[in-house]
């Protein structure tokens, strides 16, 4: 049975039951997530005053629901979703944002660097009910520091975004990308790896500044990966 991750403590046994039963709900391709799904998220979030997140793979089955804290959630390790060169994680991440704010840097460096399929946040009001959808995705080809593209807002009835399309044209353009990377001699290529014992933001702005002092000396950042772990081995470093 799927367990529940991150912050539960202090929560009630009626409200642990009903974000266990998240992790059984369905979503049909085509949708970023449901409309029900999204209101019920909403509204225990709401209810808890506690971000929740779901991890939602390409079949559109939850395989991961997270309850962070009121501002941030924290995805946990990822490794049964490895990915190929130029390809996405396989994996989307939709949340809830309490203060009705939309992506976050946290949200944006989460979708770069963990290379999620989308990233998306649910804005509600105080009964609970989606206001707003936030998203954005890793935009192929891009040579900014941040890679994504944040799309125009979805609201409640505007859910159904031909998702899996979407992810399948990105991965696409995502390898043509890598090809012409391949094909080009102008520039050296670099494969920044993190491993830490740090928070995950603290870590990410580590990434986030080697990669702007690989660009600054000429060099093209091919790929990133963060791992990390509660203490270091040193057996292995």
């Amino acid at each position: 049975m799927k367990q529940l991750r991150g912050n539960i403590k202090g929560l009630k046994p009626e409200q642990l039951k009903r974000l266990e039963n998240l992790h059984h709900r369905r979503i049909q391709p085509r949708d970023l997530i449901s409309l029900e799904l999204a209101r019920d998220v909403s509204r225990i979030s709401h209810e808890i005053q506690r971000q929740i997140g779901l991890l939602i793979d390409r079949k559109g089955r939850i395989a991961s629901v997270i309850v962070g804290d009121h501002q941030s959630i924290l995805i946990p390790a990822l490794d049964a979703y490895r990915i190929d060169p130029g390809r996405l994680r396989g994996i989307r991440c939709v949340h809830t944002h309490l203060k009705k704010e939309p992506l976050t840097r946290d949200d944006l460096n989460d979708l770069a660097l963990l290379r999620l399929d989308i990233m998306a946040a649910i804005t509600h009001d105080e009964q609970g009910n989606v206001l707003l959808c936030h998203w954005a995705h890793i935009l192929p080809g891009s040579t900014d520091l941040s890679p994504c593209k944040v799309r125009e807002s979805l609201r409640a009835n505007q859910l159904s975004i031909s998702c899996s399309d979407l992810i399948q044209a990105l991965e696409r353009e995502l390898a043509q990308s890598r090809v012409a990377l391949t094909a080009r001699n102008d520039s050296e290529r670099a494969l920044l790896v993190s491993i830490t014992t740090a928070r995950r933001h603290q870590a990410e702005d580590s990434l986030i500044e080697l990669s702007e002092l690989c660009r600054t000396a000429g060099i093209t950042v091919a790929e990133t990966v963060l791992q990390q772990s509660k203490s270091i081995n040193p057996r292995f470093l």
